[in-house]
């Protein structure tokens, strides 16, 4: 008994340490949300921050919704766990929220018509490679976001559907 419960604590042990290659990573995200990530790893917490353009379809000003385009700034926390590690690599997932802040400009007038500020849940998958310092990683951030401008606020519906490939620090 004594030899079993070892070996596990041992095999534990040994999941835990190959499950967290890295600790820092930055890199591009491509989507709904075009720009720059960061992303940190400390045990199983997660922080990534997204800053970026945005095209979307967002109600702005006297109920009336527009093309726009935003630029964006979206910090998340999150718990992240491997699903399955091998010796090519880690698929890990996450869960968890965050906030968007940013500013929504007008096609038609190329100008600042107004602000977001929203929060939001995300969730997804991200493959770390054992013998490259890449990782991939897809999400989804479904969020309510208040989009507001000079005259007045509405609230609307938020998501992101993104794709990001980071180099680890």
């Amino acid at each position: 008994m004594k030899k079993l419960f070892t070996l596990c604590a041992l095999c534990t042990f040994c999941l835990a340490l190959s499950a967290q290659k890295y600790t820092k990573a930055v890199g591009v995200v491509a989507g709904m949300t075009n720009g720059i990530s960061y992303k940190q790893l400390n045990d199983h917490i997660a922080f990534q921050a997204d800053l970026g353009i945005g095209i979307n379809y967002a109600p702005i000003g006297y109920g009336l919704a527009m093309d726009c385009w935003d630029f964006r700034l979206n910090p998340n926390l999150a718990y992240q766990a491997p699903i399955t590690s091998g010796n090519q690599g880690t698929l890990a997932g996450f869960f968890g929220g965050g906030l968007s802040l940013g500013e929504v400009n007008s096609y038609l007038f190329n100008q600042c018509v107004g602000g977001v500020f929203g929060i939001n849940a995300i969730a997804g998958v991200e493959y770390a490679f054992s013998h490259s310092p890449l990782t991939f990683g897809f999400d989804f951030r479904p969020g309510y976001g208040l989009y507001f401008d000079a005259n007045d606020g509405i609230s609307a519906f938020d998501w992101r559907l993104n794709i990001c490939i980071r180099y680890c620090l």
